[in-house]
């Protein structure tokens, strides 16, 4: 039987295109693999918005090699969010499809670790996230392109437009798969666009949470879903996008929504007693943000100051008068700005650190310090955080950046990510000062005692109901003394934090 030419193979890829991937490349494909390879074929843009082990990289290696093997010249271009997911993920997968084919589809010598060069306009290649520039896509134009963006939706900005540009001839394709963990970003943009065609992957789309057991180990376990339903709860984002497949809701990125941020206004503070009081400062000096002060003791912000220009002398004296007026037990210093203050308030025996927010954070799920304290943050205001009457003069400053920032997963590293302080400057048109002092406080906070606010009320009711002199009759260090001897050593500062 005579071989067929290459004309007559080119033609028999293209009027079939499941041909060569499962016939050639022997995969066995599912359901939403088969969807996907289909509308490349028939679409030009196609953006695949996939929940969690949805053979993503696996549809995208297969699609690399059929529309090469299928088209001649050709050329597909293939990157990714970052370096470890083009090199070791992509195109690990692409080089075993090449190995397991059931015909030698070219020689050894014409793979690289990311790159497949058949001829100088035959050829697919990888782009590492170190080459995420406009440049990087010029001299790709062909008359047959696949761009392929894997992990789309942590690709920025620049480098989608540059794409574009090579979409120019008559037989051009693009493919945008990933989580879809952002709905502002680029690939949260094109899932909403008429010009590509959107395929939805949700975790009771693939084959194992169908069939109710594994029947494909190599995908998502059929209970997986139901965990992260008990472990997230279904209004977290990492459930919408990594169990559903949907972007989460423009409300449900934000770290504190803007309603609970205004129902800390309408609380009355409790008692906080057995707690430190701590500041945080986030300091600018004479640059044009503020320098803010936050005192907090427990569920309560005592105190919020700022000023607008001032020496780092002047701003640590200030310090020291908000530490002997509150009792305050340690001050954190932004470490951005905040080495002059910090090397003040320790010549004036002040107990201080000096806190960098961007370092990682302890937990594996958390991508640094000030997601962390963020967290803790929000925790604090589902669990009765309020303001006394010396911060509510600050009060409409302090909601409003509390309730600015969004809380999103990093497409690089899966972690949960505070949106950065550049970010947040450049979409309120000002600093987040009052958020950055508040985090502070909660860097080192003990959240092991918070309970949802109505417990807290409910609980803080039936022990008073049991005391002689009220709740008010606890300490500062938390045991019990004569209410005489208490009302003396602290009627003053119960009147400044409202509690009399």
């Amino acid at each position: 039987m005579a071989l067929p030419t290459r004309d007559e193979w080119l033609d028999y890829c293209q009027s079939d295109p499941l041909f060569f991937p499962t016939k050639v490349l022997g995969l066995d494909l599912w359901e939403k693999q088969v969807e996907i390879i289909r509308a490349i074929h028939e679409h030009e843009r196609v953006a695949v918005q996939a929940c969690h082990s949805a053979s993503k990289t696996h549809t995208a290696a297969a699609l690399t090699l059929s529309f090469l093997f299928s088209y001649f010249p050709s050329k597909v271009i293939t990157t990714s969010a970052q370096k470890g997911q083009v090199r070791y993920a992509l195109w690990n997968e692409i080089r075993s499809q090449i190995r397991n084919a059931r015909l030698p589809l070219c020689p050894k010598e014409c793979i690289t670790v990311m790159s497949l060069n058949l001829a100088p306009d035959w050829f697919a290649i990888g782009l590492k996230p170190q080459e995420y520039n406009p440049e990087a896509f010029q001299g790709f134009h062909s008359s047959n392109v696949l761009i392929i963006f894997d992990e789309a939706s942590g690709i920025p900005a620049p480098l989608w437009e540059a794409a574009e540009g090579l979409m120019t001839h008559a037989h051009c394709r693009f493919l945008a798969i990933g989580n879809p963990f952002d709905p502002l970003s680029t690939f949260g943009e094109v899932c909403n666009s008429p010009m590509w065609h959107r395929i939805k992957i949700s975790a009771w789309d693939t084959p194992n949470v169908k069939a109710g057991r594994n029947i494909r180990p190599e995908l998502m376990a059929w209970d997986w879903p139901e965990k992260m339903r008990k472990e997230w709860g279904e209004q977290d984002p990492r459930y919408y996008a990594r169990v559903l497949g949907e972007f989460p809701e423009t409300d449900s990125t934000l770290l504190i929504p803007p309603s609970k941020a205004r129902a800390v206004l309408d609380r009355k503070p409790l008692r906080s007693d057995d707690h430190p009081v701590v500041i945080g400062l986030d300091p600018s000096g004479y640059g044009p943000d503020k320098n803010v002060w936050v005192v907090r003791q427990g569920l309560t912000i005592l105190d919020i100051q700022w000023v607008a220009k001032a020496t780092d002398e002047a701003l640590a004296k200030r310090t020291k008068d908000l530490v002997d007026k509150w009792h305050a037990s340690i001050v954190y210093v932004d470490g951005g700005w905040g080495k002059g203050v910090f090397d003040h308030l320790v010549r004036m025996g002040v107990r201080v650190r000096l806190v960098h927010l961007s370092q990682p954070s302890s937990r594996p799920d958390v991508q640094n310090l000030k997601t962390e304290a963020a967290l803790k943050l929000r925790q604090a205001v589902d669990s009765g955080l309020a303001l006394g009457p010396a911060a509510k003069r600050e009060a409409q400053n302090w909601v409003a950046d509390i309730a600015a920032p969004k809380l999103t997963i990093d497409p690089r590293t899966e972690r949960q990510k505070l949106e950065d302080k550049r970010s947040l400057r450049s979409r309120l048109g000002r600093s987040p000062d009052f958020l950055d002092a508040t985090l502070l406080t909660f860097v080192h906070a003990d959240t092991s005692e918070w309970k949802p606010f109505e417990l807290v009320v409910e609980r803080e009711a039936q022990e008073g109901e049991h005391r002689p002199f009220g709740a008010s009759q606890r300490s500062f260090s938390g045991r019990w003394q004569r209410p005489e001897f208490y009302f003396r050593r602290s009627l003053w500062l119960d009147r400044e934090r409202g509690f009399a």
